[in-house]
């Protein structure tokens, strides 16, 4: 559909940016990439099938969404008004600090397989973004390097970074691409572009 002129006006202010982020709906949980920012929306693209009217939650870290809802949609791209305005300078300081921006991580449980080029095991994944993943897994060493391969995504070599309370923190030598996490995750979830 066209874009209103009041949809133009709303995001006028905005800032060109390009990240990726976390976005939900009642029946679809994935990642965007953010285009423009300003303090009263977004505008996004996403492989998600999402149409005028739909409520959603977007956020740059799983800790804090953003609740909103689309004012328009064309060609893989959509318009998000949040319902209450934000600081966008907050939002985007963790890219500007010296502090490394955390990619956003989706929780999502599945299977993984993880080998030490001798032993391999099943294990189960808490979450994943471009960078890595958690698992529920208490018994690796920090710095071990491990093969990890998840149905449906390319097999990736990975380090453990951290342990604790049950879980392991695992680092991919070459991330994911932003591509490649979206189509994952829409291809693990079939009713997306019904979302």
């Amino acid at each position: 559909m066209a874009h209103s002129e009041q949809d133009r006006r709303a995001f006028a202010r905005s800032r060109s940016i390009y990240r990726p982020a976390i976005i939900e709906t009642a029946k679809y949980s994935g990642f965007c990439m953010v285009k423009d920012l300003s303090p009263d929306g977004v505008m996004t693209e996403t492989c998600a099938d999402l149409t005028e009217g739909d409520l959603v939650r977007l956020g740059f870290t799983e800790q804090e969404m953003l609740a909103g809802k689309v004012v328009w949609s064309e060609a893989g791209r959509v318009g998000i008004r949040f319902n209450n305005p934000i600081d966008v300078s907050a939002i985007l300081v963790g890219s500007t600090s010296d502090e490394p921006t955390r990619a956003p991580r989706l929780p999502i449980e599945c299977a993984v397989e993880i080998s030490d080029g001798v032993t391999t095991r099943q294990e189960q994944v808490l979450n994943v973004s471009t960078k890595g993943l958690k698992i529920r897994s208490p018994t690796f060493r920090i710095g071990e390097k491990l093969c990890v391969a998840i149905a449906g995504m390319p097999r990736k070599k990975a380090v453990a970074r951290w342990t604790g309370e049950g879980e392991t923190g695992l680092e991919f030598l070459i991330p994911l691409t932003y591509d490649e996490l979206q189509s994952w995750t829409i291809q693990r979830q079939p009713d997306a572009r019904a979302a």
